[in-house]
Parts: structure tokens; C-alpha cells; sequence
């Protein structure tokens, strides 16, 4: 095996590898679980917990521009989009300003319509 084949087989290596860590958090953060205040906040501490990325998905504007992290939330410390959530905190989530139930043509054409407020 060239050096360079090496190299190309690595690369593939760690973006699969990448894929599979990103899949696993984005399936967590996105799953409907509730998790013990003790661990929520130690974990919240490094990673982006169910509770906090929810946040991110309120009708709420002012709670919605938060909490953009996939994985780690030191990047929205940095970037000062952080805000804590626990488990315990319900909020509703959805697009601000849209009640109704939206078919698969609406959802897609949502942002040509200027429909999203959120900012």
C-alpha cells in the first residue's frame, strides 16, 4: 500500500468515524429524554443534553436563538449562545407563529413565503 493509499483510507476512516459520533448525538439530542437534574447539569457542562438543544426548537424567539451546539457546548459559551435548560423546563416547541398543521409542499416552501420570525 502507497503512502498515499494509506493516507486515503485514514481520511475515510475518520469521517466515518465522525458520521457515526455526529449520528449518535444528533439522535440524542433530538430524543425525547429526560435525564436526572444531577447528571443534566454535569453533563450540560461539556456536551449538549436533549434538554438543551430543545430549547433551541422553542416557538419562543427570545428562547429559540440559543443553544445551536451538536455536541460540545463550549461552542456556545464562546459565542455566547448559551442558556441552560433543564430536564424539568417544558417549553412548546415549533416554528413562532405558525398554529396550523403544515403539509410536506408548506414545510418546504417556508422560506421562500417569509413565514419564519424567529429572529
Amino acid at each position: 500500500m502507497t503512502e498515499f493509499e494509506y493516507q486515503v483510507l485514514k481520511s475515510v476512516g475518520f469521517v466515518i468515524a465522525f458520521e457515526l459520533i455526529f449520528a449518535f448525538a444528533n439522535f440524542f439530542e433530538h430524543g425525547d429524554i429526560d435525564l436526572p437534574p444531577h447528571i443534566e447539569k454535569g453533563m450540560a457542562s461539556v456536551f449538549i443534553t436533549p434538554a438543551l438543544h430543545r430549547r433551541h426548537h422553542s416557538c419562543e424567539s427570545e428562547l429559540l436563538n440559543s443553544n445551536y451546539g451538536t455536541i460540545f457546548s463550549i461552542w456556545d459559551r464562546i459565542f455566547g449562545s448559551y442558556a441552560f435548560m433543564g430536564s424539568k423546563d417544558q417549553i412548546e416547541i415549533g416554528l413562532p407563529d405558525l398554529s396550523r398543521d403544515l403539509g410536506a409542499i408548506d414545510v418546504v416552501m417556508l422560506p421562500t413565503r417569509g413565514r419564519f420570525l424567529g429572529r
